[in-house]
């Protein structure tokens, strides 16, 4: 695993190291004894990257993570897209916290699982969104699956009726998610999510795209980003990588092709928790999942009826 980052210091490089990373463009340290490196590069100039670009060839490096100074440099992260780099975006890390993230809204709600109606808006389907329908769908009230293909579902649909008696309801309309307390939205770009009409106070969920609902009428919660809340102990393991989104490092030290069921287990067993969630402004203050109480919107309704 690779982190890379811009800016080396070269306060403590003895004349040597100097020398060398004048020459080659970037220093590279070992980071622990799971072979997990750090490059920092001299700078974003056409000759260090074309440097860099030679050693991940060389090594068959093809996937990092990067810096947040670097992930601004539009420069670098032209480099990294024509190179058809993988780097880590805290998306996959964001689909794995569903059920936390449900949970971190429920507390805050002061609401129970089991009132909840939620919906799933996808289309593409892997092991992590079955097993998330699944899971969910034993501890709320009902569950929406809004897609244009309901064939890749036809399995879990038929599980969960057979083992649970659980009936998961499909939809694609425009009033689709009328009735939805929250909305899961896994893949659904802007346009797309836009079409539909949303209960005045539900919560949306974007996972992918950070996403603006233009609707006047929709006044409920919009969440496109979260921050987590770490261990001493996971905090101690990042100590050597400062300039790096925790949330980043996280994901490229847990990430695997493997059942989603490991990945929780791990995620539990580091005792990490969400911190707070983010809109298109920011922290989304705690006040407001307060007025997304059903009594609260119950009674606002009264009111203004």
């Amino acid at each position: 695993m690779i982190y890379i980052k811009d800016n080396i210091d070269m306060t403590r490089k003895s004349f040597f190291e100097k020398m060398r990373i004048n020459v080659k463009g970037f220093n590279i340290k070992n980071i622990d004894s799971l072979d997990r490196k750090l490059i920092e590069i001299k700078n974003v100039s056409d000759k260090v990257l074309e440097k860099l670009n030679k050693y991940l060839n060389e090594n068959c490096i093809n996937s990092l993570c990067i810096s947040n100074e670097l992930l601004h440099n539009e420069k670098f992260m032209s480099f990294v897209e024509k190179k058809k780099l993988f780097y880590y975006d805290g998306k996959w890390l964001y689909k794995m916290l569903t059920e936390k993230i449900l949970e971190y809204i429920v507390y805050l709600k002061r609401e129970k699982f089991d009132e909840l109606e939620v919906s799933f808006v996808v289309n593409s389907v892997d092991k992590n969104i079955v097993y998330l329908i699944s899971s969910i769908a034993q501890k709320v009230k009902l569950v929406n699956i809004i897609t244009e293909d309901e064939r890749p579902f036809i399995k879990i649909k038929e599980k969960l009726f057979k083992e649970y008696g659980i009936v998961l309801n499909f939809g694609y309309g425009q009033k689709a998610l009328l009735k939805s307390d929250i909305v899961l939205n896994y893949d659904f770009n802007e346009k797309e999510i836009n079409k539909y009409i949303f209960p005045r106070k539900c919560i949306l969920i974007n996972f992918k795209d950070d996403i603006k609902i233009k609707s006047k009428s929709f006044n409920g919660i919009n969440v496109n980003g979260y921050n987590l809340n770490f261990s001493e102990k996971v905090i101690d393991v990042f100590k050597e990588l400062q300039g790096f989104d925790k949330n980043l490092l996280y994901e490229s030290y847990i990430y695997k092709n493997t059942l989603p069921e490991n990945i929780l287990k791990r995620i539990s067993e580091d005792k990490i928790d969400v911190l707070n969630l983010c809109g298109i402004k920011g922290e989304i203050k705690r006040i407001e999942y307060l007025k997304n109480m059903k009594k609260m919107v119950n009674s606002l309704d009264k009111t203004e009826n």
